[in-house]
């Protein structure tokens, strides 16, 4: 039998999953906002040079030389320029996806290390955050 403390757990839960969905979409319609009126700068000119490479080891290689940054965003991009077809718009959706990502994460990490009501503060914080 439940309990009424287990189902009020259970509607906060509900609650908010409900509200981080929300949050989720709120951030990556102002990413892709963001995305879209923003264009391509020549840093990303220059990323999308690196992952156009004609290999995947020559991108590696590349990267070993000339870039300072951990090579994963580029492997993720190499792979999602392959499936989205390298279109401007298929390239920004992953940079989008990922920062809309940021709100649940958000929400997870304020609520385990803080409380519930950190966590959805967090939550619209980052998602409120398009940049």
């Amino acid at each position: 039998m439940i309990n009424r403390e287990d189902k009020r757990r259970r509607l906060i839960s509900k609650r908010d999953a409900s509200v981080i969905v929300f949050a989720f979409l709120i951030a990556g319609i102002l990413r892709a906002i963001v995305a879209y009126h923003g264009g391509i700068w020549a840093d990303e000119g220059s990323f999308l040079e690196v992952i156009a490479a004609p290999s995947w080891s020559g991108m590696i290689s590349f990267l070993q030389l000339h870039e300072s940054h951990p090579p994963l965003f580029y492997l993720l991009m190499r792979a999602w320029a392959r499936v989205s077809g390298g279109g401007d718009v298929g390239l920004m959706l992953m940079p989008v996806l990922i920062g809309a990502a940021i709100v649940p994460a958000m929400y997870l990490a304020g609520s385990a290390l803080f409380s519930r009501r950190a966590g959805l503060i967090g939550a619209f914080l980052s998602a409120t955050s398009a940049s």
